[in-house]
């Protein structure tokens, strides 16, 4: 722990400020992506013997996991396809339908990409509207933050309901 804490430490004051815990979190954030990035684009380097992903490849991988005859209509896996599309797009900077591992990286994590936003957005978007009515209500909010109905939920729920109710849902 104490050579976890030096690392950390950038002014080596002894302390770890709120500003160096940040920094820490944020490299280390980046590391996981980055390695994650090669050991999945080199999967796919490998399975499909090109320096390149196209959606087929994908599409591909992501079906493996489910029983072709079986599964082939899943509605889960049909919309794991259309979202993974719609990103696989986006990423595509070149649209040459090929991504390289830079794309492949925009792909895999667009939270750390500026220029898939929108993406990260709509697709957070998708997941709490669970009714798929278009609009996240009151209910969809405050589930994806709290899900245990065998208790009461703590104060800071009951904030963000007001906050919710009297600022987002404007």
């Amino acid at each position: 722990l104490g050579e976890l804490v030096e690392k950390m430490d950038l002014d080596h004051d002894g302390f770890i400020s709120e500003e160096e815990m940040r920094k820490w979190l944020k490299n280390v954030a980046a590391k996981y992506v980055i390695q994650d990035v090669d050991r999945t684009f080199d999967e796919y380097k490998a399975e499909f013997k090109t320096d390149f992903v196209t959606f087929d490849q994908h599409k591909t991988k992501i079906s493996d996991d489910y029983d072709e005859e079986e599964d082939s209509e899943d509605e889960d896996l049909q919309h794991a396809i259309a979202r993974d599309k719609r990103r696989f797009e986006k990423a595509d900077a070149n649209g040459d339908g090929k991504l390289s591992k830079e794309e492949f990286a925009d792909f895999l994590h667009p939270e750390e990409s500026e220029r898939m936003r929108d993406v990260v957005i709509e697709e957070a978007l998708d997941d709490l509207d669970t009714n798929k009515d278009g609009r996240i209500d009151l209910e969809e909010y405050t589930k994806d933050m709290w899900n245990d109905d065998s208790r009461t939920a703590p104060e800071w729920v009951e904030t963000e309901k007001k906050q919710f109710t009297d600022t987002r849902d404007k």
